[in-house]
């Protein structure tokens, strides 16, 4: 299920602030701009099991995906793909991210953040390894 972060979600507003960090890092001291787009894969009583974001290099998964969904030029790693990669190596395998949640955000250049729904090839992918939720800015 797709959710629309609110503004005045508090649950979450956290897990925005971490992942504005991480992108901000991220990109630090390199001739990369901004780092805007990020993910974060959210286990159990809110734990952060994993950060990802969008980088300028293929995997075979998003390649997979990509391809299974008729977009084969699509194959560089979405901040979604980043994270649930992440998080199922960090934790255990596939298993380890199903019944979890996936929160995405954007950042403009200024650091507010704007629309990041996730592309239908990441929403595939988040469902097919069995997510419950996907919240998006």
């Amino acid at each position: 299920m797709i959710h629309l972060m609110r503004e005045d979600d508090d649950i979450y507003q956290g897990h925005i602030n971490k992942l504005k960090e991480y992108a901000q890092k991220e990109t630090q001291g390199t001739e990369v701009p901004f780092q805007n787009h990020v993910a974060m894969i959210i286990g159990p009583r809110g734990r952060t099991l994993s950060l990802g974001r969008n980088k300028l290099k293929t995997h075979p998964i998003q390649a997979y995906w990509a391809k299974r969904l008729g977009k084969d030029h699509k194959i560089y790693l979405h901040a979604e793909t980043d994270a649930l990669i992440k998080a199922m190596n960090k934790h255990g395998g596939p298993e380890s991210v199903h019944d979890t949640d996936i929160l995405v955000v954007r950042f403009n250049r200024y650091g507010e953040t704007v629309s990041s729904k996730p592309c239908i090839i990441c929403r595939h992918m988040i469902q097919a390894h069995g997510l419950r939720h996907i919240f998006h800015t």
